[in-house]
């Protein structure tokens, strides 16, 4: 065979390639935030994960309800992504307080949780 490659060579490759699909992703995340950054400045204000700017659509009707949403559910504290992500899918709601009413929650499908008695 002598097209044969090592298995080291085989290796560095994949490490290479996957580091190049690493580096695209990141780069589209940052290019999609600038693209909502720059039709709402009060994004970079947020005190959310990026991960939640980096999955807003700059092309969404909504987005303007969903960043004002995320502002006054992160006006005192810094939320966590699945406090964003329930913001978003729920709307308003005090972070602080326990979650949305188990009605929402059985609506969409989550489970609800079991109320315990003190």
């Amino acid at each position: 065979m002598k097209n044969a490659r090592s298995l080291k060579t085989i290796a560095a490759e994949i490490h290479e390639l996957e580091r190049a699909s690493v580096f695209d992703a990141s780069a589209e995340n940052y290019m999609n935030a600038a693209r909502v950054a720059k039709k709402f400045v009060t994004v970079t204000n947020l005190k959310v994960p990026l991960r939640i700017i980096y999955d807003l659509d700059p092309d969404d009707p909504d987005l303007p309800d969903d960043i004002e949403v995320l502002s006054q559910a992160s006006k005192h504290r810094q939320l966590t992504v699945s406090e964003a992500v329930d913001v978003l899918e729920f709307g308003a709601y005090a972070p602080r307080a326990r979650g949305p009413p188990a009605r929402d929650l059985a609506r969409h499908g989550r489970p609800v949780p079991r109320q315990t008695v003190v």
